[in-house]
Formats: structure tokens, sequence, C-alpha cells
């Protein structure tokens, strides 16, 4: 079977990146108390967590953004 065909045959098993599911969220937005442990007169930092509200175990993410956007952007992906 070729490869293409594969593909067709399981494409229907395949779901978007952006399909919303039925697992139910909270956002938490913080900052941190120091950006650095090396450097305690920066300023502190944003973070940015969503976290299911139903007990369980779950995968977890990292994300690590561009230099100059900010946390927030990444709202509608998480």
């Amino acid at each position: 079977m070729s490869p293409m065909a594969l593909v067709e045959k399981f494409k229907s098993a395949a779901t978007s990146v952006f399909y919303q599911g039925n697992c139910t969220f909270k956002c938490i937005t913080d900052e941190t108390p120091l950006s650095s442990c090396f450097d305690t007169s920066a300023p502190p930092k944003p973070l940015f967590i969503v976290t299911p509200t139903v007990a369980g175990t779950y995968p977890v993410i990292l994300l690590h953004h561009g230099f100059y956007l900010s946390n927030y952007f990444y709202k509608e992906l998480l």
C-alpha cells in the first residue's frame, strides 16, 4: 500500500490541533517574585498557567515563547 493511501485511509482519525476538547480548565496569571535567582534587582516576570479543573493525571506542556511576545497571546491555543 502506498504512503498516500495510508494517509487517506486514516485521515478521519486526525483531529485539528485547534479542536477545543471537553476538558474544563482555568487560567492563572501571576508574577514571579524574582526573575532570576542570580539577579534580585531584576523586575518580576509574568507567569501564565492553564490548568484543568478536574483532578487527574495530565501531560505538562512548557511553552517558551518569543522574546518580544506576551504570554497571554497564547491564551486561545492553550
